[in-house]
C-alpha cells in the first residue's frame, strides 16, 4: 500500500520526467521562432505550466517573461486545496493574498491563467478522511471550495480545470466517483462566476 508521501513524491517525479524532457526539446532543439511560428500559423494559444512551489516563486515576474518572451499568452497553475484550507472551514489568508497577487501579476503581463482545481496531489488530509468516512459531506465541501475560489478570483478567470487527471492510478477519489468531482465542482463554480469554462483532462494509457 502506498503512503501518502510515497504517492507525492511519485506524482512530482513523473510529472518531471514528463515535463523537463518536453522543455528541453522544445526550446533546445526546435528554437524560440520555431515555437512562434507553429502557435502562430495554426490560430493556437501557447501557455506553461507553472508550478509556484518550485524555485519560480521567489521571482514569479521572471517567469512570467520568459513565458512572454516565448510568446506565451497563458499560464497554467495549481490552486492547491491544502493551500487555501489547511483545515475544514479554516481559510488561509496569506495564501489567498498569494494566489490573487499571482493572478494579478500574470494579468499584468499580459497572460491568462487556466487554474487547476484540487487534484490528488493538492489535496488536504481533512479531505482525504472525510471522502472515506462520510462521502456525502466531503462532496458538500469540495463544492464549497470550488465556490470559494470562483468568488475570490472568479473576475478574473475564465478557465477552471476541475481536477487533474482523476483517472490516475494513484489519485485518491474512486473511479466511480470521478464524474462527481466534475458535478459539485462546476456547481460551485456557478454558484459565483457566471462566465467560465470547465477544463477536464486526463492521463493517457502509456504503459
Amino acid at each position: 500500500m502506498w503512503s501518502d508521501q510515497k504517492k507525492k513524491s511519485l506524482y512530482w517525479l513523473l510529472s518531471a520526467f514528463v515535463v523537463v524532457p518536453l522543455a528541453i526539446v522544445g526550446f533546445s532543439s526546435i528554437g524560440v521562432s520555431t515555437i512562434e511560428a507553429a502557435a502562430g500559423s495554426s490560430g493556437a494559444s501557447w501557455g506553461f505550466n507553472i508550478h509556484p512551489s518550485g524555485p519560480e516563486s521567489n521571482d514569479i515576474n521572471k517567469s512570467f517573461d520568459y513565458v512572454v518572451d516565448l510568446g506565451g499568452t497563458c499560464v497554467r497553475t495549481d490552486i492547491r486545496w491544502y493551500d487555501i484550507e489547511p483545515t475544514n472551514n479554516s481559510w488561509n489568508q496569506d495564501k489567498i493574498t498569494w494566489y490573487n497577487n499571482y493572478i494579478n501579476a500574470a494579468n499584468n503581463k499580459g497572460l491568462s491563467v487556466i487554474i487547476v482545481l484540487g487534484g490528488g496531489g493538492g489535496m488536504p488530509q481533512w479531505a482525504k478522511d472525510l471522502y472515506n468516512s462520510n462521502p456525502e459531506a466531503f462532496w458538500q465541501d469540495w463544492k464549497e471550495f470550488c465556490a470559494k475560489i470562483a468568488e475570490l478570483y472568479g473576475d478574473r478567470l475564465y478557465n477552471y480545470q476541475i481536477w487533474n487527471e482523476a483517472n490516475h492510478g494513484l489519485d485518491p477519489i474512486n473511479a466511480s466517483d470521478d464524474y462527481k468531482l466534475f458535478i459539485y465542482g462546476g456547481q460551485g463554480i456557478a454558484s459565483q462566476d457566471t462566465s467560465y469554462r470547465r477544463i477536464i483532462n486526463v492521463m493517457c494509457n502509456v504503459l
